[in-house]
């Protein structure tokens, strides 16, 4: 447009004349590449008369409804499309408002930025890290967006050459689930998920009798967003997991649990270790598993020797889960129960004395310590056990 000065006629002052008054001195922009950005201001008549006029763009950027008028009052709608102009620049403009009643220069600065990638109605995204933020609270529209035209569009329109050729790579992937995953990933937008448990080692203490599988469970906590899937495994036939595959949708509030049985009638050693295995991407967690099979039966005495006259306690510790009825047998007379017999549940403590006479010390010498045996045999309904204990008793001479 050719630069003229608005033609004043001097009958047009007549009396006194129009004031010209505008809204705003100047603007300071941010505005999408490749997008239109529109506006409004006002321009009004202070003075007397009729105020008429136009309105244009020094530098050409923007263009003006309507570029001129003859009214005391006016809105005028700016109109500026960004696709011509370089993102990341900044450009400076001065809109010219020539009138009967003067003349307004406004001072323009318009900065060009990432383009928008238009949502909805209410929503639109600038760059790369607001879409995988989208994408981490709504995943399927953002799934549906990733594969539309409107984001090949705006991502090559980003001008970023990497991105474009990750995007043309992963694009190929059938799944397109982890189409969306593997490009957040590439792109340095998400990190892969990483699995974690508490304790990587659990102690199981077995009954002496059991025989029944004992069901228990192992918890798996994630860190992070995004797909993920693995698999669980174990090393011993007598794990047998209840599960041996996951993916995110088994996940509730970032925890798995993973329930396994231990098939006690597949173990015969005392201790047996076992391992399970939790495997996803290129990572492995190993839960160590020690399982101890208990005696049927402990039994201790309260003090590890005894005297020539002396009392002490015979601690029994009964694993089986039946009551027991116990037989005491001391080999040596001087070794007094109340009882022979003796009915007992989990736990027991049976008091007994030492009590060596003279014609004891006699007959069995002079020497610094005896040993002595106490015979216990325990009856249950299912099974017998015997157990021969051998405690030193020591004798002063």
């Amino acid at each position: 447009m050719k630069n003229t000065f608005y033609e004043v006629k001097s009958e047009e002052y007549y009396e006194e004349p129009p004031i010209l008054n505008v809204s705003i001195n100047e603007l300071n922009l941010e505005i999408a590449a490749f997008s239109v950005y529109t506006g409004a201001f006002k321009i009004n008549n202070v003075g007397k008369g009729n105020l008429k006029g136009r309105i244009f763009s020094k530098n050409g950027y923007a263009s003006f409804n309507p570029p001129k008028w003859e009214s005391n009052e006016q809105v005028i709608i700016y109109r500026i499309d960004t696709k011509e102009l370089i993102r990341d620049y900044h450009y400076k403009d001065i809109w010219l408002i020539e009138t009967n009643g003067g003349e307004k220069e406004i001072l323009v600065d318009i900065s060009i930025t990432y383009p928008l990638l238009i949502i909805d109605d209410k929503n639109s995204i600038s760059d790369l890290k607001e879409f995988a933020s989208y994408a981490k609270s709504n995943w399927s529209n953002a799934k549906e967006i990733f594969f539309s035209p409107l984001f090949i569009s705006w991502i090559n329109n980003n001008k970023n050459i990497g991105f474009i050729n990750i995007y043309n790579q992963i694009t190929t992937i059938k799944d397109k689930d982890w189409a969306l995953e593997y490009f957040l990933r590439l792109a340095g937008l998400k990190h892969t998920p990483s699995l974690w448990i508490q304790e990587n080692e659990r102690i199981i203490d077995m009954s002496p009798i059991n025989n029944k599988a004992l069901l228990k469970s192992l918890v798996i906590r994630k860190r992070g967003w995004g797909l993920l899937e693995g698999e669980i495994s174990s090393d011993v036939s007598w794990i047998r997991l209840k599960k041996t595959s996951f993916n995110l949708m088994d996940f509730d509030n970032n925890k798995l649990i993973v329930d396994y049985e231990v098939l006690a009638d597949r173990i015969t050693n005392k201790i047996s270790l076992g391992k399970i295995y939790v495997k996803y991407e290129d990572k492995e967690i190993v839960y160590n598993i020690k399982l101890i099979r208990k005696k049927a039966l402990t039994v201790t005495f309260s003090k590890k020797s005894f005297k020539q006259d002396d009392v002490g306690v015979l601690i029994v510790d009964n694993y089986t889960g039946e009551d027991l009825m116990l037989e005491v047998n001391p080999k040596d007379p001087w070794i007094l129960f109340e009882a022979k017999k003796y009915l007992i549940a989990k736990h027991a403590e049976i008091p007994f004395r030492i009590h060596m006479t003279r014609w004891h010390k006699i007959g069995m010498g002079k020497v610094p310590y005896y040993d002595s045996l106490i015979e216990i045999q325990a009856n249950s309904k299912r099974r017998i056990f015997r157990q021969k204990l051998i405690k030193k008793i020591d004798v002063v001479n």
